[in-house]
This record gives structure tokens, C-alpha cells and sequence, in this order.
């Protein structure tokens, strides 16, 4: 199997809302409301308001989709409703609340104004495994667990919540930092002592915070490891960045991005400037060699801080950029 992760576009949310349908546990938590997903989806596509992430199998050709996963940053009043003791399945409930239009999911400027500010409240809102072969299912799951974590790495996290719909895959989030949230005792505790066949029948959280992150170091422990940005590149540099990470050339980032060539030099070289002043330890001014062997001397620092760094890509407001 030759894994290929995207991000998912209009297209995709009714295919993907069919397979929610088709999971058994995913069907009877959504019920009704599953008619509902795909525009819905499709609604938060279109305001930017998702993190999602498709795996696909492209070894025989025709990509099938192996998985997929969507989340949404939310409000404090339904991160605290879900905690309340007549606990709602997270992803129907949002759902409901779309529809009727009580929105909890943030915006992009809602999210770049929390990111600055006090911080961001992640709920998963669905994760899906669909391998066509029953022993390729820890490979996806392993890839779906790498996007998630890539995804969210470098935003302001103030607690991660989700209720996976799989026992391993339940046991993964919980051996690698995840708690129970106790309702009763409101506060989370260790998830090893739980009935997961038990547990997967009512609705639960499953989730973590800074707090518990330090007590069990794992993947939690670093997505809510948070440096303030330095650099603090413009959306339009943010998003040039996040495309040469993956290695795209100045003329294939001209047609990604659907910009001109000149624009993208004259962004690089904004871009280059903003660095040597902010960011001394890269020793831009002293790339040696041709014109040419400066700008990739000079382009690969930057990126090699940046992959070590992702806040510097992450939504911040307006008013940071004039720092």
C-alpha cells in the first residue's frame, strides 16, 4: 500500500459523510443526523473553518480512500458543554448546532484572534478508518495519527477533546496522553482502568491539556509545546512557506499557488529580509557562492527553522504582523 495524504475538498464531503454512514458505530451515534453531515461539511469547507486530512492508496492506480480525518476548533461553551454529565456525541451535536445556527465552530478570524490570544479549543470531530485490507489498518491508522499531529503542531492548544469510535483505536490516543474526563469528579483520570467495549457505547471524552500532558509524555506533551513566533510571516508568506516545506520549486509554487513568478521571488525575497532581522542566528547575510547558490543557501535555513518551528504558519491577528 502506498499511502497518500490531502486535504479534503467539496467533493469529498459526501463520499466521506457515505463512509460515517457505513461505519456501524458511527452510523447509530449519528443517526438522522447523518443526512445532514455532507452539507454541513461542505458549509465549514467553504469558511475555512476544518482541519482534515484523506489518506488514499495509490499503488494500483485509482487512489482509494483509506481514511480520513476532521477537526474543528471550538468555542469554551461547548467544550464545556461536552463535559457537562448528559454527555452528547461531539459530532452530531455540532451537527445539530450548525443547522440550526448556533455555530460553535470558530472561524478563521476567530481562530487567528484566539491563536494570539488566550488560546484554542480542539474537538475531533471525526476519524474514520476504511482500509479495504484488515492488515493495513495500523499502517493507516499510524499515517492518520502523523497527519493529525502535523496538523495541529504550532497552534496556542488549550485542551483536545474527541471520542474515538474503535477500541485500538481508543487505546492508541490513550497510551499515547489521552484521558477520561470524570464528570462526577470533574477532572480527567488515567483511561487504563476503563471497560473500552463499555465505554465506546455511551458517550465519553477522551481528551487532554497542558496538565495532563505533562504527566504523561507523549504526542500530547508536544502538541501543546508553544513558542511565541518570531518571525511572523503575512498570510500570503504563510502560505508560500507551507508550500515550499514540501519541497516545491519556485516555478511549481507559481502554479500551486496561482501567483506569478515575480511574485514569488519578490515574496522571497520579503521574506529573506524580514529573517535576517528577526531571526540572527541564521546568518543569512553570509550565504556564500553564485546569486543562485545564495538564495537556496538562504531559502533552506529558513525552511529548515520553519519545520522545527510551526507556529511561525499558524493563523495569528493582524495586529501581530506590525510587531
Amino acid at each position: 500500500m502506498r499511502l497518500r495524504r490531502r486535504t479534503m475538498t467539496l467533493r469529498d464531503a459526501q463520499p466521506c459523510a457515505e463512509l460515517v454512514a457505513s461505519h456501524s458505530v458511527e452510523s447509530e451515534r449519528y443517526g438522522e443526523l447523518q443526512e445532514q453531515l455532507s452539507s454541513v461539511w461542505k458549509e465549514c469547507l467553504r469558511s475555512g473553518s476544518l482541519i482534515t486530512a484523506i489518506l488514499e492508496d495509490t499503488e494500483s492506480g485509482e487512489p482509494l480512500t483509506q481514511g480520513f480525518g476532521v477537526s474543528a476548533f471550538v468555542t469554551d461553551e461547548f467544550l464545556h458543554s461536552c463535559k457537562m454529565p448528559c454527555m452528547q456525541w461531539i459530532g452530531p451535536e455540532l451537527v445539530r448546532r450548525l443547522k440550526s445556527g448556533d455555530s460553535p465552530v470558530l472561524g478563521p478570524q476567530a481562530i487567528r484572534d484566539a491563536n494570539s490570544n488566550g488560546g484554542l479549543n480542539l474537538a475531533s470531530w471525526a476519524a474514520v478508518l476504511c482500509p479495504r485490507n484488515e492488515a493495513d489498518r495500523t499502517q493507516v491508522q499510524i499515517e492518520l495519527m502523523t497527519a493529525f499531529m502535523q496538523a495541529h503542531c504550532g497552534f496556542k492548544l488549550k485542551e483536545i477533546i474527541g471520542q474515538q469510535n474503535e477500541r485500538m483505536m481508543m487505546e492508541v490516543v490513550s497510551n499515547s496522553g489521552g484521558f477520561f474526563w470524570d464528570c462526577a469528579e470533574e477532572r480527567y483520570v488515567e483511561a487504563h482502568n476503563f471497560d473500552v467495549e463499555k465505554v465506546l457505547q455511551h458517550p465519553f471524552i477522551l481528551g487532554a491539556t497542558p496538565e495532563t500532558a505533562r504527566q504523561h509524555l507523549s504526542w500530547t506533551t508536544t502538541l501543546f509545546q508553544y513558542n511565541q513566533p518570531r518571525l511572523y510571516p503575512t498570510p500570503a508568506e504563510q502560505k508560500l512557506l507551507s508550500a515550499a516545506i514540501g519541497g516545491l520549486k519556485d516555478e511549481e509554487l507559481s502554479c500551486e499557488l496561482g501567483v506569478s513568478l515575480s511574485f514569488i521571488k519578490k515574496t522571497w525575497s520579503s521574506i529573506y529580509i524580514r529573517a535576517a532581522e528577526k531571526l540572527p542566528e541564521l546568518n543569512l547575510e553570509i550565504a556564500v557562492g553564485s546569486s543562485s547558490q545564495r538564495g537556496k543557501e538562504k531559502k533552506q535555513r529558513v525552511l529548515s527553522y520553519l519545520r522545527e518551528h510551526p507556529e511561525e504558519l499558524r493563523p495569528i491577528s493582524s495586529s501581530k504582523l506590525r510587531l
